[in-house]
C-alpha cells in the first residue's frame, strides 16, 4: 500500500510538474505576441490621430478663410506669397485671434477630460494664448510641416547651431 501511495504521489507531482510547464510555455507565448500587438494597437491610435489632426486643420483653415472673406485656395496662395495672416484678414483680424483662442481651449480643455492633460498643465499652455496667437498670425513666414516648432530633423547630436531653426 505505501508503494502504491508514493506512486501516486509522484504521479501526481510530474502531472503537476507537466503542466506547469505547459501553463508557463502558453504565457511565455501570449507575452511573445502582446509586444506586436501593442505596436499595431499605437500604430492605429497613431494614423487615427494624424487623421483627424489633418481634419482640424483642414476645419481650421475653411473656418479662417470665410472669416477673412476668401477660399481656402485663396488663403493659401496669400501665405505662400509672404502675407502674414493678420494682413490677410485686415479688419477682421481679432475675430481671427478669437476662432483661434477658442480653438485652442477647445483641444486643451477635452485633453484635460480625457485625462491626458492636468489642470495645471492646462493652466500653463492656456497663459497669454491670446497675445501669443496674435503675435504669430503677424509674422509672414510660412512653415511648412515638420518647421512648426524648428526643424526637427535637424535636432540631436549631430545638428549645428546654425541647423536648427527659430521658433518665432
Amino acid at each position: 500500500m505505501k508503494t502504491m501511495n508514493t506512486l501516486t504521489k509522484f504521479g501526481a507531482g510530474a502531472l503537476g510538474a507537466l503542466a506547469l510547464t505547459i501553463g508557463a510555455a502558453g504565457i511565455a507565448g501570449a507575452q511573445d505576441d502582446a509586444p506586436a500587438e501593442a505596436a499595431e494597437a499605437v500604430e492605429e491610435t497613431h494614423e487615427e490621430r494624424r487623421a483627424a489632426r489633418g481634419e482640424r486643420r483642414a476645419a481650421k483653415k475653411e473656418a479662417i478663410a470665410d472669416i477673412v472673406g476668401l477660399s481656402v485656395e485663396e488663403l493659401s496662395e496669400a501665405r505662400r506669397s509672404g502675407q502674414s495672416l493678420a494682413e490677410i484678414a485686415g479688419d477682421n483680424v481679432d475675430e481671427v485671434v478669437e476662432f483661434l483662442t477658442n480653438n485652442v481651449e477647445e483641444r486643451i480643455a477635452a485633453r484635460v477630460e480625457a485625462g491626458r492633460l492636468t489642470e495645471e498643465e492646462a493652466a500653463d499652455r492656456l497663459a497669454n494664448i491670446e497675445e501669443r496667437i496674435s503675435e504669430r498670425i503677424e509674422n509672414p513666414e510660412v512653415r511648412e510641416r515638420g518647421e512648426r516648432r524648428g526643424d526637427r530633423a535637424n535636432r540631436g547630436a549631430n545638428a549645428t547651431p546654425g541647423d536648427q531653426a527659430v521658433d518665432s
